[in-house]
């Protein structure tokens, strides 16, 4: 049979989608192309995978292939191909074989191109007749998706891949399923990224893979199911992370791994199944984390595993039944978590199992059936959780010695995602009761250990040999040791930094454990830092606190409550640094700072002198501190000053009083300040918690005009301010427990109306405060608990239609407030006691109409309320919402019964409190529901709707359509022109938009704008003034308004400034501008009589 000079190629989409015939079925692993030759009324088929393994078109009937293909016999394949060779007699031009519809045909042409293009800006690349694919030029290839890339349609065809240098990537899906390429793989230097799947299930190649020392970056999936690639395979160093799936199922390498000492993370699945690599696999000190089955299935190892001395974390089943490697090393102290299966079936570990310090959590399975081990543990002082069959399945497990106190969590397992929790941990507790035993430390007696049995395991105290007079002993840094005497001196002694602790799992034995024992403390000299809760809640130490030189740093909390401390608090110069909360309340009788100290955390040392309140001695901040954080220095109640070396570039103190270099910012307010405090002029920010517990200040508090923004608890606790609070109109919100507890502070409290928020407690308990509360358009939250028991407050209560948010207890027990109680419908959100104990609010209340739901004593003991009118929108009301309004009379609901109805809501109202509803909402009953009297009504009451701008009857005032008032004269008074309208909550603005009042000593002019108001603050109406003649908005009518009229007649360049509104100088009204209003004016000026005609 002649083979055909043609290339057939068949696209894997296009071979997928052929129809096939009923006969061979679904199931039969190859793909053949249905009607390519019919002859004599039978139709042949052409096996398209055959040809591309053989090169000859073979033509079949379908039961000749079906035969074929089910049959297990090479034989019988191999006579019926030959007789099909023999049998079929070849078309009488090649081109016959492909009439069938959209098969790709590649022409050859004489060069040897079958297909070329571009895949980059400056990549190129060309397929030719021997199936090599080559790619050249310089720069990136482009990314493509699944099957976009320009060689895809061709990819049965390419049967190898070269990559010319020069180019600097390699694409996503570049090469995605090209199944058969074959040979080596080499990825040229220059290279630097290869994108994601960009060789996914290449299975087809059968040599090695060479990356560049170029790269460093290999995309997830990008080697994705490429099982024919054999072996060493080196990761270069330039390599930041092996991605997850990158190597995934690439089972026939078959040499050695070497990870880069640049991979930082290895990822999930990385090397599943990789089960051809042999020797050993050190995971370098760089790495951080080992993922979720990053090698599982590497069975192939046959070395040693050595875990680098970065490693936090080696996640879920990570090395599971890699069973080759022969011996286990966890380098380093930064391994702290061993997940779930990590190292399960790894039977071909020999030796002892050694657990770095660091290690806190071993998950269960971690090394179940790794029978190769020796059978004696430790485990560090850390470790707090060892889960289900973490060490089941040992063969000579006999003992388990912990270290430090029994773990929290012992036995604990996730089934369906919940925890639970077993008993076997080192097998099962009846058969190894009598071969194994857990041992533990006295030390460690008090945190759970239980002899002779614990959670159902032998359990042994170790005897420990201490020197006389030594109640216990242990490390508490590297080189550090603690000893704690039967007299109870605490001593600390060797050299370097102590251990930092926390206050939960990981804290100091003698704080948890023996801080009652703990009553002296010593240093030796060669300490350099003091760890981070190293004494934290030691009250019974006692006497002088010497820190040794040779300390830099006081960690965080370190001394935090230690109240029994006696004596001056000396930081030595050598410390640089002190942590947040480091000596609060610990009530020294002074502080002396280092010289050296550069950085000190929040709270420091708030509450760290509590000595003689006379001593008058400042505190002295060093030219080499340059950040303090927020309350440092706060309630040091004999601490009156603060100063500032000179030479600091952060800080000045003035008055005694710490700021910002620039005068910008108000740090610190020394708690034992006396007087009235003047706030620079300067200053912007007032830092959170500034002057909190300076209780001896006294007199009023002005805030300066540049202030924007106070922190919270700025001013909380001023017990002593009792003058008036001013604040400025740059002021944007109101923080947290801001001037909480200021209850001497005295007068009228005008927010800001650039304040758009209140937050919790923000007034809290300022009692003193009086007249109306008016919080200001643009707010929308008010916090819990904001003016709670501010009781002075006797007007009335203006809440904007801004609002949205009223919190818990937000106005509880503001007892004074009186009127109506006007909540906008803006508000969606009531907080359970907002409005309790509001005894002298009165009449009707509506509920804003956004509100579902009323909560718990909301309204409790407003004594006053006569009417409550509940929306359609509340489906719930939560106990006691109004209960002991003892005035209240009647609830109408505008809509169906509330589904929730809880107790106490209208517990002890008036005698003849009723309960209407709308006539047809449902879930009522009559006469009576849920206790209460019930009627049905046919309307119930509406809140008032706001006037606008009315002018009266005898103003002369009209407002036209446009927003023109007219009929003003000049020279009217702010009285005289309000007077003029119907009572309304109206405001006039100038020229320039400031609000005028009673107090303005000029007159209305032209371009005033007239506000209306509603009750919460809303715009509902808004209006111009219009003076005829008057152009220039001064009120009143003069020569320079008659020249400005005559510029603009003449429409002379720039004829409209100076104008506040032109409309004024249409002086007759008639519409438009012309000599006639010229005229006029000129008559009105000279007085000429007639002239108002």
């Amino acid at each position: 049979m002649r083979k055909s000079r043609w290339a057939l190629v068949f696209s894997f989409a296009f071979l997928l989608t052929l129809t096939l015939a009923t006969a061979v079925g679904a199931d039969n692993p190859s793909y053949w192309v249905e009607y390519v030759w019919e002859e004599d009324g039978q139709t042949y088929y052409y096996d398209a995978f055959d040809y591309l393994d053989t090169g000859e078109l073979v033509f079949y009937t379908a039961e000749e292939y079906e035969e074929m293909m089910n049959s297990g016999s090479s034989a019988l394949r191999s006579e019926k191909r030959a007789e099909a060779m023999a049998r079929v007699q070849e078309p009488e031009t090649a081109e016959a074989y492909f009439d069938v519809p959209d098969a790709d045909l590649l022409a050859e042409s004489e060069d040897g191109i079958v297909a070329e293009g571009e895949c980059g800006e400056n990549l190129t690349w060309v397929l030719d007749s021997e199936g090599t694919l080559t790619i050249r030029g310089e720069g990136a290839m482009k990314d493509y998706s699944y099957t976009t890339a320009p060689w895809y349609k061709n990819w049965s065809y390419i049967k190898s891949l070269v990559l010319k240098e020069g180019i600097t990537r390699i694409g996503e899906c570049a090469f995605y399923e090209c199944r058969n390429l074959t040979g080596d793989l080499i990825i040229p230097e220059g290279v630097t990224s290869i994108g994601r799947n960009a060789f996914y299930g290449c299975y087809g190649m059968k040599g090695s893979l060479t990356l560049p020392d170029s790269l460093t970056e290999i995309d997830a999936y990008a080697f994705y199911g490429c099982s024919g690639l054999t072996g060493d395979l080196t990761i270069p160093e330039g390599v930041t992370a092996v991605k997850y799936y990158t190597f995934f199922n690439c089972q026939r390498f078959d040499g050695v791994l070497t990870l880069g000492s640049g991979v930082t993370s290895v990822g999930d699945s990385a090397f599943y199944n990789c089960k051809g690599f042999t020797g050993g696999l050190t995971i370098p000190d760089s790495v951080k984390s080992i993922g979720t089955r990053a090698f599982r299935y590497c069975e192939g190892f046959d070395g040693g595993l050595v875990i680098g001395d970065h490693v936090e974390t080696v996640g879920v089943q990570a090395f599971e039944f890699c069973s080759g490697f022969k011996s286990i090393q966890i380098k380093g102290n930064s391994l702290t978590r061993i997940q779930s299966g990590a190292f399960n079936k790894c039977s071909g570990f020999e030796g002892k199992l050694e657990f770095p310090a660091s290690v806190t959590t071993i998950e269960y399975f971690a090394f179940t059936d790794c029978t190769g081990l020796e059978g004696e543990l430790t485990f560090p002082d850390k470790v707090n959780e060892v889960g289900y069959r973490a060490f089941d399945g040992w063969k000579d497990l006999t003992t388990a010695t912990f270290e430090g106190k029994a773990p929290a969590k012992f036995g604990n397992y996730y089934s369906y995602n919940k925890p639970v929790s077993g008993d076997n941990v080192f097998g099962e507790p009846a058969q190894v009761y009598n071969t194994f035993a857990i041992y533990y430390y006295k030390l460690y007696s008090r945190s759970g250990w239980i002899s002779p049995e614990w959670n159902k395991y032998r359990c042994i105290l170790l005897e420990e040999d201490l020197p006389e007079g030594v109640l216990f002993q242990g490390k508490c840094g590297d080189d550090l040791t603690w000893t704690l005497y039967e007299e109870g001196l605490l001593e600390i002694s060797g050299t370097g930094p102590m251990w930092d602790y926390n206050n939960s799992f990981n804290q100091a034995v003698w704080a948890e454990y023996y801080a009652d024992e703990v009553k002296s403390l010593r240093f030796g000299d060669g300490i350099t830092s003091i760890g981070a809760f190293a004494f934290y809640r030691c009250k019974g130490i006692e006497g002088a606190l010497t820190i040794p030189y040779g300390v830099t740093t006081i960690g965080n909390y370190a001394f935090m409550n230690c109240s029994g401390f006696t004596g001056i608090l000396t930081i030595p110069d050598s410390v640089t640094s002190v942590g947040d909360d480091a000596f609060s309340n610990t009530a020294f009788d002074g502080l002396i700072l280092s010289r050296t100290l550069t950085e000190v955390g929040s709270s420091a040392f708030e509450g760290a002198v509590n000595g003689d309140e006379n001593v008058n001695e400042p505190l002295v901040i060093p030219a080499t501190l340059t950040s303090i954080g927020k309350k440092a220095f706060a309630s040091n109640l004999p601490l009156r000053a603060i100063e500032v070396e000179s030479g600091n570039p952060a800080y000045c103190a003035e008055d005694g009083v710490l700021y910002t270099i620039d005068r910008k910012t108000l740090v610190q307010v020394p708690a034992g300040k006396r007087g009235e405090l003047n706030i620079l002029p300067t200053v912007e920010i007032i830092a959170e918690s500034a002057a909190e517990d300076c209780d001896l200040l006294t007199g009023s508090l002005i805030i300066p005009d540049g202030v924007t923004t106070i922190g919270s608890y700025a001013f909380a606790n001023c017990a002593g301010l009792n003058g008036s609070l001013i604040l400025p109109d740059g002021l944007k919100s109101i923080e947290n427990y801001t001037f909480s507890k200021c209850g001497k502070l005295t007068g009228d409290l005008r927010i800001p109306d650039g304040v758009t928020k209140i937050g919790n407690n923000a007034f809290y308990q300022c009692s003193n405060l009086t007249g109306d509360l008016r919080i200001p358009y643009g707010v929308t939250e008010i916090g819990r608990y904001a003016f709670n028991a501010c009781t002075g407050f006797t007007g009335s209560l203006i809440l904007p239609a801004s609002v949205t948010t009223i919190g818990i207890n937000a106005f509880s027990s503001c007892r004074n407030l009186t009127g109506s109680l006007n909540i906008p419908d803006s508000v969606t959100s009531i907080g359970p006691r907002a409005f309790s104990g509001c005894s002298k609010f009165t009449g009707t209340l509506f509920i804003p109409s956004g509100i579902t739901s009323i909560e718990s004593s909301a309204f409790q003991s407003c004594g006053r309320l006569t009417e409550v009118v509940i929306p359609a929108g509340v489906t719930k009301i939560s106990s006691d919402a109004f209960r002991y309004c003892s005035r209240l009379q009647a609830a109408y609901f505008a809509g169906d019964a509330p589904a929730t109805f809880e107790s106490g809501v209208f517990e002890r109202c008036r005698d003849i409190f009723t309960i209407y509803y709308l006539d047809g909402k449902s879930g009522w009953v009559t006469p009576e529901w849920n206790g209460y009297p019930c009627e049905p009504v046919d309307t119930i009451p509406e809140r008032e709707k706001a006037a606008g701008i009315v002018p009266t009857g005898t103003s002369g005032y009209t407002v036209s359509e446009n927003g023109a008032i007219k009929g003003i004269a000049a020279g009217t008074s702010y009285d005289a022109f309000i007077a003029g309208f119907e009572k309304a909550e109206l405001k006039l603005y100038s020229l320039t938009g400031e609000e005028l009042g009673g107090d303005y000593g000029g007159f209305i002019g032209t371009g005033f704008k007239l506000k209306a108001f509603d009750p919460f603050g809303k715009v509902i109406d808004e209006a111009t003034v219009i003076i005829n003649g008057e152009l220039n908005g001064d009120g009143s009518i003069t020569a320079l308004d008659r020249m400005l009229l005559a510029r603009v007649i003449a429409e002379a360049d720039g004829a409209s400034d100076g104008i506040a509104d032109m409309r004024a100088a249409d002086f007759n009204g008639d519409g438009s501008f012309n000599a006639l209003d010229r005229v006029l004016l000129a008559r009105t000026l000279a007085n000429w009589p007639g002239y108002e005609a």
